[in-house]
């Protein structure tokens, strides 16, 4: 479905942080005890009110929202990939910019973290640390610890295979001569 994603694919521009925060959280079971986390990746340019109160909302439901500010501080002109220029609404160039100040407090109001976009690399670690500890106490990480068995499946399957194969030339005249 991700190919198929443009960004013609939403009729109407603007950002609604609110309504994403409040989406992402009626997708959870509310019955699980994990704990949960809802990461947005956006500039900050909320075209909606609310998105603090509705990150305060999901953290009363122990559910963590974390932001990650794509985009430069400055105003930058979107490009447009189909025409090689800028995109464009009643003929004036369309300006974004990272609203890392609202990214913040959104983050904090959710009990995350804001994570400014710059190293890929990087940040892609930052949220990976943060995907770890989820589920943690005080440092601590439950461990299961599973003892790998098909060894012993693959022993009965190779058994068998040689007991087949055993029987099958017993039984078969042309292979016993």
């Amino acid at each position: 479905m991700l190919e198929s994603l443009d960004t013609e694919t939403v009729p109407v521009q603007g950002t609604n942080i609110a309504k994403a925060i409040e989406l992402a959280v009626s997708m959870f079971d509310k019955s699980e005890e994990n704990e949960r986390l809802v990461l947005i990746l956006t500039d900050g340019e909320n075209h909606e009110q609310k998105a603090i109160e509705a990150a305060k909302s999901a953290f009363e439901e122990d559910i963590i929202v974390s932001t990650v500010g794509i985009g430069k501080k400055g105003a930058t002109p979107i490009p447009d990939h189909k025409t090689g220029e800028y995109k464009k609404k009643d003929g004036k160039v369309i300006i974004t910019k990272l609203n890392d100040v609202l990214l913040t407090q959104i983050a904090n109001a959710g009990g995350g973290e804001y994570i400014e976009s710059g190293n890929f690399f990087k940040d892609l670690q930052k949220i990976q640390n943060q995907i770890d500890n989820l589920g943690t106490k005080d440092g601590q990480t439950e461990i299961d610890a599973y003892a790998d068995l098909f060894p012993y499946l693959i022993l009965a399957a190779f058994i068998f295979l040689i007991i087949e194969f055993i029987l099958l030339e017993k039984r078969n005249q042309y292979l016993s001569d």
